[in-house]
């Protein structure tokens, strides 16, 4: 996946299918629905054309997140604890070295955007809205690497971190887990 150019299309579903929990009798599978039902659930739900829809699900098929069974259906991918295990390695390596040349390197606005930022995230997890607070821990975190010189490995943890974010994801959406 190219994190430079991602249609508004792919991130809706990108976090349609991060947040999606699997049905109570069917926990190994992770099934969304037929591709047909999906796909059209989707295009309805975006206000486009299928081009972009069937785009977008390829990018995500590509991400690791769906698997498209030609003639079958679309099925949302098992969680990969190994892809966990190594996106964190990877990010925690990564993010380290980041925050020791953005804390080099930090200017006053910065300084201020990221007071910002978690003040915004404090008031996210009072108010229990997961979604606002990844996506500001997301802005949080682009912001370190963008003021360490280096927004580049920012976008290589993105890439990385796709197993990641879904675990993240659904253990917000747990009782208490965005108690601040």
């Amino acid at each position: 996946m190219n994190a430079m150019i991602i249609s508004p299309e792919h991130r809706h579903l990108r976090l349609a299918v991060q947040v999606l929990e699997p049905e109570a009798g069917d926990r190994q599978r992770h099934t969304v629905t037929e591709h047909a039902t999906f796909r059209s659930r989707a295009v309805a739900a975006l206000g486009v054309s299928r081009t972009p829809v069937r785009e977008a699900l390829i990018k995500l098929a590509d991400d690791g997140l769906v698997r498209i069974a030609p003639q079958v259906g679309t099925f949302v991918a098992p969680i990969s604890l190994e892809s966990v295990k190594e996106a964190q390695f990877i990010r925690e390596h990564l993010e380290c070295a980041l925050i020791i040349d953005a804390g080099k390197k930090m200017d006053e606005t910065t300084i201020r955007r990221l007071r910002e930022n978690l003040a915004r995230q404090s008031r996210a997890a009072r108010n229990d809205d997961w979604v606002h607070f990844m996506l500001l821990d997301e802005d949080l975190h682009g912001t370190l690497a963008t003021a360490a010189g280096h927004p580049g490995a920012w976008r290589i943890i993105q890439q990385s971190k796709v197993h990641f974010d879904r675990v993240r994801h659904l253990s917000l959406r747990m009782p208490d887990r965005c108690a601040g």
